[in-house]
């Protein structure tokens, strides 16, 4: 906020909550706000930046801290943004139809990657997935954008082949068969 104020920019502090280090997805948001970040107008226009986040992270199984520099966080896309950041105040979502709290829970937990490459959820679009059997995601994905996928079951990757993947022009199949019940 001081550098943007030092460079001439309006700039606004957000409270709100964030999915960042110990974060469970769709573990419940209560209480007062957990993080904060920013919002600048350019050009007559307001976006969304998080410095903490774009400057690096913490490791989830050390808690070190690692200096990284991630862009997706600096100007960021509203649509993008709202999966890990939730300002109290709904208007700074920049959105034209603001998430409510609730859909923000149940929101999947993506990473950076997941909208620099311009990957869409077009079924399964929640944090928790449940299945009787078998069950095939779609992924809406760019030609030249190659996506794999794993199955995880209580941190470790399931051996075998319990996915697939295969593309239909611009959306991806993951096909998942987990071996057995439990959580994935």
């Amino acid at each position: 906020s001081a550098l943007a104020q030092r460079m001439g920019l309006e700039t606004v502090k957000v409270d709100g909550y964030a999915k960042g280090y110990g974060y469970h997805p769709g573990e419940a948001i209560s209480g007062p706000s957990n993080h904060a970040w920013n919002a600048v107008r350019l050009g007559g226009a307001w976006y969304l930046l998080d410095a903490t986040w774009g400057a690096g992270y913490l490791a989830t199984q050390t808690g070190k801290y690692h200096r990284q520099f991630e862009p997706a966080y600096f100007l960021a896309d509203p649509h993008a943004f709202v999966y890990k950041h939730l300002p109290e105040q709904a208007s700074w979502q920049l959105l034209e139809s603001p998430v409510t709290a609730e859909r923000f829970v149940a929101l999947p937990l993506v990473r950076p990657p997941f909208f620099r490459d311009h990957l869409e959820l077009l079924s399964h679009t929640g944090v928790e997935i449940r299945t009787s059997g078998e069950l095939t995601v779609r992924i809406g994905a760019a030609e030249g954008v190659h996506v794999s996928a794993r199955l995880m079951h209580d941190g470790k990757r399931v051996a075998g082949r319990p996915t697939l993947v295969e593309r239909d022009g611009a959306v991806v199949l993951v096909h998942v068969a987990p071996p057995a019940a439990g959580d994935y």
